[in-house]
């Protein structure tokens, strides 16, 4: 990332955009916060000043985050956007691979989540771009450690199962769905 990372949040609830603002701010100090609290003042923060990357919230007033980013990308398809969301479930994260989000990032209680989102953004603004190319040539998934006990097969791919009280449950289930319609 060059000097200065550039930032725009959409986000519909003022205080935590502030708040997501001072963590970002505090973690690097490179970062630039500028935030808009809906999709209509999100686009036209876009048009006066481009930023490197816009992390946006699931629900913003006027539309949702998915149709924000294929708004943004319209014009600006290499611009870095990941969905930084309250409204996590198995439908809005597979949703939101199938149209291109840099990221998908369910908010949780506690301050790491912010170390992890600033560091996604620093990821996305760093290694994305027009010169970019990511292609996959095959797919598979290894296990290298005790495995997983026969009985729990199935279960592993289904949405929230987790073996970590801090787990999501949707890392794996995302990538059977990635699988099923990638081949």
């Amino acid at each position: 990332m060059g000097s200065e990372g550039s930032i725009l949040h959409v986000d519909d609830e003022p205080s935590f955009a502030d708040l997501t603002r001072t963590f970002l701010e505090r973690d690097d100090d490179r970062f630039v916060i500028r935030t808009a609290t809906s999709a209509e003042e999100g686009l036209e923060r876009l048009d006066d000043c481009p930023p490197d990357c816009i992390v946006s919230d699931y629900n913003v007033p006027g539309t949702d985050g998915l149709e924000l980013l294929r708004t943004v990308h319209e014009e600006h398809p290499s611009l870095p956007f990941p969905l930084f969301t309250g409204k996590g479930s198995e439908e809005v994260a597979s949703d939101a691979i199938a149209v291109g989000v840099t990221d998908y990032l369910q908010r949780n209680p506690g301050t790491e989540q912010y170390e992890l989102l600033a560091n996604r953004i620093r990821n996305a603004v760093e290694h994305g771009g027009d010169d970019v190319a990511v292609h996959v040539g095959g797919f598979y998934v290894t296990d290298i450690g005790p495995g997983i006990p026969e009985s729990e097969c199935e279960a592993v791919f289904e949405a929230g199962y987790s073996t970590s009280e801090e787990g999501t449950g949707y890392g794996l289930r995302i990538v059977k769905q990635i699988i099923d319609a990638h081949g």
